[in-house]
């Protein structure tokens, strides 16, 4: 469950690697990070990324990415502050930039005072650990509060420990998001649903029961929520795979499902549905040690205890019983929403637990 943090008061950090959500940034307002290192005290404002302190450019807003483990010899605090000409109420979130974001920590609020710097954020070692530390104290911009007893300097370290001894900040989702999907994957990211992958994988039932969702464009719809739910796990590619026949092949998130399924119909047609065929397709896909997302008008091709394995049920087809919620997801037979449907496949991953 998701922290909400009490002011002044230290709780450690849920990850080394971190991704920092200004909640409530505006164009115009100013982030920026503080701390002292053995060259002295040091500013950064989002501009020319270091090894350790990153902006996330492929996210809307203002986000960042932290990896406390390569931070520069002799950082013991770090200060995140913010400055905008137009008081409001502000916070921040910090979320394990890999893992479950539930384990997360919310800033309670700030009030912004115009043209003030508000300092929002400490983080601290403590005894070896790092810290989160809620804050709002302010001052006058162009007196930036004093990291490790210092001035300020716009001048970012690059003091960085040596190649090869820390582990580098994760990409993320530092992929580009084609703009007919950044709907869905802003609507998955909203909701907390946005989590680094290794592998996305979909099995698509083409039998010949599928005809009418074919026809419908319901499965077309349910594959562009797929491919959304990729992009927002910084795969650039689903691994894709039609049942009966067909080996795995790249689909790369710009790609047009109704064009692929227009043309996989009329190289192969319909067939009639071999259930063995299609639960060994996704037996395989599941192999692989990422998520997967199973195309059909019936559920009972995904067992019960089948991982990180999603049944996307078309028509309201049956769902098998005896299975853990939400690993099958009804769709149709009506209009689909696909940010809606992305969204809710991307939680019902997340919210499931491997048996």
């Amino acid at each position: 469950m998701t922290l909400h943090l009490t002011l002044a008061k230290a709780v450690p950090v849920p990850a080394s690697q971190l991704r920092i959500i200004w909640q409530g940034y505006r164009i115009g307002d100013t982030a920026t990070a503080a701390w002292t290192d053995q060259a002295g005290p040091q500013v950064w404002r989002a501009e020319g990324n270091l090894s350790w302190l990153q902006r996330d450019s492929y996210v809307p807003g203002e986000e960042w990415k932290i990896n406390l483990a390569g931070t520069p010899a002799g950082v013991d605090s770090i200060t995140l502050l913010l400055t905008s000409s137009t008081p409001r109420t502000v916070g921040v979130a910090v979320l394990p930039l890999a893992g479950d974001p539930d384990d997360g920590m919310v800033h309670p609020g700030t009030e912004l005072v115009a043209d003030q710097q508000c300092q929002l954020l400490h983080l601290r070692s403590i005894g070896g650990q790092w810290h989160i530390i809620a804050t709002n104290t302010t001052a006058t911009a162009t007196e930036a509060p004093a990291v490790g007893g210092g001035g300020s300097q716009s001048r970012p370290s690059g003091d960085v420990a040596a190649p090869g001894t820390v582990p580098p900040i994760d990409s993320g989702r530092q992929i580009p998001i084609p703009a007919h999907l950044q709907p869905a994957v802003d609507k998955i990211r909203a909701a907390g649903g946005a989590i680094r992958r290794p592998h996305v994988d979909a099995v698509v039932d083409i039998s010949a029961s599928m005809r009418p969702w074919l026809a419908s464009g319901l499965v077309a719809d349910a594959l562009s929520a797929v491919l959304a739910v990729t992009g927002a796990s910084s795969r650039p590619a689903l691994s894709l795979r039609f049942s009966p026949g067909g080996a795995a092949a790249d689909f790369p998130l710009d790609a047009v499902p109704a064009a692929a399924l227009t043309k996989v119909i009329g190289q192969r047609g319909l067939q009639t549905g071999n259930v063995t065929d299609l639960a060994a397709a996704v037996q395989t896909a599941a192999g692989r040690g990422g998520i997967v997302f199973v195309i059909s008008d019936d559920a009972s091709v995904v067992p019960p205890a089948a991982g990180s394995t999603v049944a996307v049920v078309l028509g309201g087809g049956p769902a098998a019983t005896g299975r853990p919620d939400r690993q099958a997801v009804e769709v149709g037979p009506g209009t689909v929403d696909v940010p809606t449907l992305a969204r809710e496949l991307a939680l019902a991953v997340r919210d499931m637990r491997a048996p």
